[in-house]
């Protein structure tokens, strides 16, 4: 075990949410931060994203909550539809927006507009090597420079290339859940205010939601595909032409956002997936975020386990006085089964989604039907939120 320098040299890796988040963390306690970004610039993005549990608390410790709130979405409910637009069942805002909604980067702008003065951040560069020396970490960018710090941290989403480097292949540590889905804003010819719509086809689903009548919508739709081993979510016009095809005969409003989806640009494409780590660290590398264990979008809790995520990881580092490895430990235990639960939520939403048995299908249109019933629909927002609210903040004093 070795005492910390004054100050740390800590790299980030990932500009978007979990990178800044502990940024700011370490920065507040006087260490020098370095995030890298392989993006040029501030990475964009019309999708929305939710805070539910102890996340509202960490945004509220780092003084961010009135920004938040500010640039919230105040989503109501979400409308299931059939083919002809008729209303099957009314979902409570709660269940896919949680207790605090924003566009996402909305929100990446907030956190940066939060740390830039604080870190110094470079745009444009990936890490291409890194190599733990034991003491300290020598790393190599894109660009051919180099350094060395006391830590790395990987905050660079599902396709990290942090993890590929030090912890193995993506293949051999990403659970592939059998869907495809694409991101994208399309003109709002609803004029949806501040609603969302649901329409099922046979091979997935198609979702408008929107916010104001007289702004772009957000359009979201999601393939069914058991093997997406062919599937590259880097070659746009190959996965827009899967998604014409096998949403061709979708009813509703799906011709027209299938003609959105043919010029939008840009289209947010990927595969529904979670990482699956028996550790988060390896020496003086950490992981962070979807990263460290993505609980896929269909969780809803990708945004809250970052954002709490850092705030532990941040912390548990800072009280350790120089042992790095007691601290991924404690940070690892603290959240290892927080996040289990929510891979768990995750895939009993796609179960749900897609029964296989008469009897599944029974139980679907029935919790459809139900919630029209008195007290039914608010029952199911307070379930929606139970996993997001099972993690009890640790308090840490001194920091």
């Amino acid at each position: 075990m070795s005492t910390y320098r004054a100050p740390l040299r800590v790299l980030v890796c990932g500009g978007a949410i979990a990178g800044p988040a502990i940024a700011f963390w370490l920065a507040r306690a006087g260490h020098t931060v370095t995030i890298v970004e392989q993006s040029a610039t501030l990475r964009g993005g019309g999708h929305a994203v939710d805070f539910r549990g102890p996340s509202l608390t960490v945004l509220e410790k780092m003084g961010v909550l009135p920004q938040v709130r500010a640039q919230a979405t105040n989503m109501g409910p979400t409308i299931r539809v059939d083919a002809q637009g008729k209303e099957i069942a009314r979902l409570p805002a709660e269940v896919t927006g949680g207790e605090l909604e924003i566009v996402w980067s909305d929100l990446v702008r907030i956190l940066h507009d939060t740390v830039r003065g604080d870190v110094r951040y470079r745009f444009g560069v990936r890490i291409t090597h890194i190599a733990d020396l034991g003491e300290h970490v020598d790393v190599v960018l894109s660009d051919g420079s180099a350094g060395s710090y006391d830590f790395v941290v990987g905050a660079d989403g599902l396709h990290s290339g942090v993890r590929s480097l030090v912890f193995g292949p993506e293949s051999e540590l990403v659970a592939q859940l059998g869907r495809i889905f694409c991101l994208f804003s399309v003109e709002n010819h609803l004029k949806l205010d501040h609603l969302s719509m649901d329409y099922r086809t046979p091979d997935g689903r198609v979702v408008l939601q929107g916010d104001d009548p007289d702004k772009p919508a957000r359009a979201n739709l999601w393939l069914i595909e058991p093997d997406v081993s062919g599937f590259d979510h880097r070659d746009a016009q190959k996965a827009k032409q899967l998604f014409a095809e096998r949403f061709a005969d979708g009813g509703w409003e799906t011709p027209r956002i299938l003609e959105a989806l043919a010029a939008a640009d840009p289209v947010y494409f990927d595969t529904l997936a979670q990482v699956r780590l028996t550790e988060y660290s390896k020496g003086r590398v950490v992981l962070l975020g979807d990263a460290a264990w993505c609980a896929s979008p269909r969780s809803g809790m990708g945004t809250s386990l970052a954002i709490v995520g850092a705030y532990v990881l941040a912390h548990e580092l800072l009280r350790a006085n120089g042992d790095h490895v007691a601290a991924f430990a404690r940070y690892q235990q603290l959240l290892k089964p927080y996040v289990e639960r929510c891979q768990r939520l995750a895939l009993d939403g796609i179960r749900a989604d897609t029964p296989t048995t008469a009897f599944g299908r029974f139980k679907r249109r029935l919790t459809l039907w139900s919630l029209r019933l008195p007290g039914v629909s608010e029952r199911v927002a307070r379930q929606s939120l139970a996993v997001g609210r099972s993690f009890a903040l640790p308090e840490y004093s001194g920091f």
